[in-house]
């Protein structure tokens, strides 16, 4: 049998020398493999089961293998003599190479090393007990604490977390239970994952995982061969099995923890890190790991909780103490982040350390944060009292500087500034601009101009973020042209820098120049569009283009100031419609920020119109996705096959403009889970999203569209302002008041075009909530007076019989039923009217006259008490009216008396009417008045008065 030389590697990797075995080409005999085990393990290796000779053998060494075991024996012994005669050390590290079936340190180490899996011990049984099991777990965990961190740890973990035994040169091994047969199959399996086949030992392995399916050594093995074979996703998950079999084998999870980061799984390795630590739950590596895990992903108070637990074992940790004050700070946790500090530094001083400066900083800039500028000079002033040094930290000097400032010591600050510009620019810069910031912040613009120009003196920091300041400043100190062309000069060096041209736009206002800051406008949008989407700031782009409409409503283009914010309007309630229906959200805010729109829609129940060419959508499934909804957002019934299926594609249309405008669901503030990432890495928000945090909220965009509906009024564009309306109200509400201010514009749009249906249907929405408004009754009134409307007076019946006390709806249903001849129901409604207002002179005129038309009906058996009954009412109108003085209540008593044929006082209050001085308008009744009398005096033969009266008052 022809022999070869290997080499242990996983021995040699643990100590540093190489262990050299003799075998025979493989495969190897059973005395060979014996003789093998129990030169690794550095134990006597109970026998293989039993199998003829040539079981493992090709088929030409068949009888050779039997031949030569008695030979090659007696080689393996006296190897395993030598072996014997090596180092404690030697032999640990070999028998820690060896994987055991219950526990196995592998190594923290994300790549599989044949080093890492050698042969394991067959048939070696532990008799402990399982106290002694435990205790054993117990050193183990002890010892691996001890492991120092670097490029040695995972071996040094695996070299000093070994199992202490009660007997030199005994092998301790976990006993699952394997017969002899699978043991020898777990044997060869291992043989042909070092010897490299693969597809043989998955076979075989797979056969151990089905008859002993809780021995975690074999999944180990599975994942070590994929691993290799290129499929890390299938060999995390045989390692995640081994773990789940095995879960205080630290190594592992870490190892886990390791895979999961290489495939960014973040998720999964906080699960492999939060195992590892339920068995050594003071480890401060994975503890720290865990905690910027947790923070990268948002879940800021696990992050939290992670790094208090770090501070708990060791509350002098000035990094892990100064990073949880950052998360605090960045979670609007000030009071949490400075209490951090507080303690730590009473830790240092407690234990007699020097406080760290950076901490000091730290808790002052926090201080100054709060504004407790007091705290913060006290902290400065005793840590400086207490180092004793000759030259204090420019930083520290200069914020006690900044806090002097804000507390009004300007001599005290003095000194500490003065301090600062012996120092360089180049490496202080930061420190300057935080002067010129505070001085800015105080309204000292032109010492805040000074320090930005000691700044921008400097090439490093001659940049377009300095100029700004100092346009700014100038801007403050009202030199207009000056800023002017700073701002200019930052536009040329960044021309996408939002702020530069609002603020520019903005002093070509102030100079009465509107043309050229919408120049300014149009060429910073050019530049924009030309950005790639998934890189420009939409935000910033929309906050431009709102300063530009602006600009053009305060200049008085009104047509280019709609041609802006049409459409913009238009889009921002289509996007925040299509993420309604995404969500099947009944209740539909239209943005997480604006809170004024979170109740439901309002959808009037009135015919659809066709929509304008002005509001139509960009294409047709955009406009099915607008305009084929019904209240909250569901499809509208109707009949046919045809309309069922054209409700079918509508809301395929529906769910693909919805994933592409909102794929996640809302949260709080800005929320990014109704964002979308970028390929670039930018955030981007929905269309109506941006619009409302770039117009400053939802009463912003609320103004913006009552501004755009009236001067849509002025322009005559009358249909484009019902529509837009029409299209508010179908997919966003607003408050009560805000609403009705909407349908008024609305109502005066289409009562001004002529389309009094329209106005009617508007009209209605306001009088439903304001019953006992006389101007909304007026207006009423008059829509179905000009349209000469029908059918309204049920729905005035339906409302008196919902509001009993409205004065309005019992006139309108009055006046109905005098008109209609319905006299009983008219005197009823009129003195319920009544019984409210008492001195309301139209409500006595309509009483009266309402008696008068009852006594001149046939059938009324006491006409002179009813006659009584009106004129008491209609004197009482007289009264209240003002009398004689009323040219109005005089003729409404004189016609009166003349109905009843009571001739001489009719010709009396006629006679009033026109010895009362001459008006202009609908209030001359001098005319009518004349002609009344002319025909009193005809009848009673006075014909020179009639004719005299005719040439006075009635000759043109």
């Amino acid at each position: 049998m022809e022999v070869t030389e290997t080499t242990s590697a996983e021995a040699g990797a643990a100590t540093g020398q190489p262990i050299t075995l003799r075998v025979s080409t493989w495969p190897p005999t059973e005395t060979e493999l014996s003789g093998i085990l129990r030169n690794i393990g550095g134990q006597t290796a109970a026998p293989l089961p039993h199998a003829p000779a040539h079981a493992h053998a090709f088929p030409s060494q068949v009888g050779a293998g039997a031949a030569a075991a008695s030979a090659q024996q007696q080689l393996l012994q006296q190897q395993q003599q030598q072996l014997l005669q090596q180092q404690q050390q030697q032999l640990q590290a070999a028998t820690a190479a060896t994987p055991r079936v219950r526990k196995r340190r592998s190594g923290a180490g994300s790549d599989a090393d044949d080093a890492d899996y050698v042969l394991p011990v067959n048939g070696a049984e532990d008799s402990d007990d399982e106290g002694e099991d435990l205790d054993d777990e117990a050193e183990e965990e002890e010892d691996a604490d001890e492991v120092s961190s670097g490029e040695d740890d995972a071996m040094g973990r695996a070299m000093r977390g070994l199992h202490k035994r009660k007997e030199a040169g005994t092998h301790h091994v976990r006993h699952y239970g394997l017969s002899p047969v699978l043991e020898s199959m777990v044997g060869e399996a291992n043989m042909l994952y070092v010897s490299g086949d693969y597809e043989k030992a998955k076979k075989l392995l797979l056969e151990i995982v089905r008859q002993a399916p809780n021995v975690p050594d074999p999944y180990q093995t599975l994942g070590m061969i994929y691993r290799e074979s290129g499929e890390p996703k299938r060999a995390m998950d045989f390692f995640l099995i081994a773990a789940h079999i095995a879960p205080s084998n630290v190594t592992l999870w870490k190892d886990l923890t390791n895979q999961a980061l290489a495939m960014k799984l973040n998720p999964q390795a906080i699960y492999c890190l939060s195992k590892a630590l339920r068995v050594e739950p003071n480890d401060l590596a994975m503890l720290w790991q865990r905690a910027m895990l947790y923070l990268d992903s948002g879940d800021t108070q696990k992050c939290i909780d992670d790094l208090r637990a770090i501070l708990r074992l060791q509350p002098q940790r000035v990094d892990v103490a100064m990073e949880l004050s950052r998360v605090h700070h960045e979670a609007k946790q000030t009071p949490e982040a400075v209490q951090v500090m507080v303690d730590l530094l009473a830790e240092l001083e407690k234990s007699g350390v020097r406080p760290d400066l950076n901490c000091v900083n730290l808790l002052a800039e926090l201080y100054m944060e709060q504004g407790e500028f007091e705290k913060a000079i006290h902290l400065i002033m005793d840590t400086r009292n207490r180092l004793d040094v000759q030259k204090f930290p420019v930083q520290l000097g200069t914020n006690l500087g900044i806090c002097h400032l804000y507390q009004g010591n300007m001599q005290d600050a003095a000194v500490f500034l003065d301090a600062l510009q012996k120092e360089s620019v180049d490496e202080y810069g930061d420190l300057y601009l935080s002067v010129a910031e505070t001085f800015m912040v105080l309204g000292e613009y032109e010492r805040a101009l000074s320090w930005y120009q000691l700044v921008g003196s400097c090439q490093k920091y001659s940049c377009a973020a300095v100029w700004m300041k100092q346009a700014e400043c100038y801007q403050m100190l009202k030199q207009r042209d000056t800023a002017i062309e700073l701002f200019k000069k930052v536009l040329r060096d960044s021309p996408l820098l939002h702020k530069a041209v609002i603020s520019l736009g903005d002093l070509y206002a102030e100079a009465s120049k509107p043309e050229l800051a919408v120049a300014a406008y149009d060429e910073y949008l050019s530049q924009a569009s030309s950005v790639d989407k998934s890189t420009r700031n939409e935000e910033e782009i929309m906050s431009v283009k709102i300063q530009k409409g602006q600009t053009l409503y305060k200049g008085a283009k009104f047509e280019d100031f709609a041609d802006v914010f049409l459409p913009l309007v238009v889009t921002t309630i289509k996007t925040k419609q299509a993420r309604s229906v995404a969500k099947k959200d009944k209740r539909r805010p239209l943005a997480p920020f604006a809170r004024g729109f979170g109740r439901g829609l309002k959808v009037e129940k009135t015919p659809h119109q066709e929509q304008p060419a002005a509001l139509s959508a960009e294409s047709p499934a955009e406009e099915e996705l607008v305009f084929q909804l019904g209240k909250h957002g569901k499809k509208k019934k109707k009949s046919g096959a045809p309309a069922a299926q054209q409700s079918a594609e509508g809301a395929q249309q529906q769910a693909a403009s919805a994933d592409a405008a909102a794929p996640a669901a809302e949260g709080a503030a800005p929320n990014p889970a109704q964002a979308s990432m970028s390929p670039g890495g930018q955030i981007i928000f929905p269309h109506d999203i941006v619009m409302i945090r770039a117009l400053g909220g939802a009463d912003a965009f609320y103004d913006l569209l009552v501004k755009l509906l009236k001067v849509l009024c002025c322009l005559g564009r009358y249909q484009e302002v019902i529509d837009l309306k029409r299209l508010v109200f179908r997919y966003v509400s607003f408050s009560r008041e805000k609403d009705e201010n909407l349908h008024l514009l609305a109502i005066g749009a289409a009562y001004s075009m002529g389309n009094y249906a329209e106005a009617f249907r508007e009209v209605r929405i306001v009088c439903l909530g304001n019953p006992h408004s006389r101007p909304i009754w007026n207006m009423f009134s008059r829509i179905i007076t000009r349209g000469r409307l029908v059918g309204w007076e049920k729905f005035v019946v339906r409302l008196l019989l919902k509001n009993r006390s409205s004065v309005p709806l019992m006139l309108l249903t009055a006046h109905h039923s005098l008109t209609s001849g319905v006299m009983g129901l008219a005197l009823v409604e009129y003195l319920c009217a009544y019984k409210f207002m008492t001195e309301e002179p139209i409500i006595n005129l309509c009483i009266g006259l309402t008696f008068l038309h009852i006594v001149m009906s046939r059938n009324m058996a006491d006409r002179h008490y009813l006659v009584v009954q009106a004129f008491a009412f209609l004197y009482k109108y007289y009264r209240l009216r003002g009398g004689a003085a009323c040219p109005e209540a005089c003729y409404n008593l004189a016609r009166a008396h003349q109905h009843l044929g009571i001739n001489h006082l009719a010709v009396h209050f006629y006679e009033q009417v026109l010895a009362a001085p001459c008006q202009e308008g609908p209030e001359n009744l001098k005319k009518e008045a004349a002609y009344n009398l002319l025909q009193l005096y005809k009848r009673s033969g006075n014909v020179v008065l009639a004719r005299n009266l005719m040439i006075q008052y009635l000759t043109f």
